[in-house]
């Protein structure tokens, strides 16, 4: 018997070790926007201060919607969008937001359309 419950012991601590958690992350990823807006500040006329400036305000802004919804989102939509924030290299939070909403959109509507009650057949039309 106490072989039998050492034997489930490690079989069930093998199998959380092993097991990837489906629970979302807290945070939202960490990205290097000084990278990313110093690239983007790089034009043919030389470095454009104002331009970065631009960039990481954005980013700012970016990263505080994200910050916001982060916790509710599902761990799959977050790997998801992590994925195609850093598509091009560094990360970006407009990226990271736009792909957000854009799943936040989707959801809501496949809840409502599963909600929504079918219409009903107008008196003498024959169903298509």
């Amino acid at each position: 018997m106490r072989i039998r419950i050492l034997t489930v012991g490690l079989v069930l601590a093998a199998a959380f070790a092993f097991a990837k958690p489906v629970r979302a992350d807290a945070r939202p990823p960490r990205y290097d926007l000084d990278g990313l807006c110093n690239s983007r500040a790089l034009t043919p006329e030389g470095f454009s201060p104002e331009t970065k400036a631009a960039c990481v305000s954005a980013q700012g802004e970016a990263l505080d919607a994200v910050r916001r919804v982060w916790p509710s989102i599902l761990a799959s939509i977050q790997d998801d969008c992590s994925y195609e924030a850093k598509t091009e290299g560094d990360g970006d939070y407009q990226v990271l937001e736009a792909c957000l909403r854009a799943q936040i959109r989707q959801q809501q509507s496949d809840r409502s359309a599963l909600t929504r009650p079918k219409a009903k057949a107008k008196p003498g039309s024959t169903p298509k």
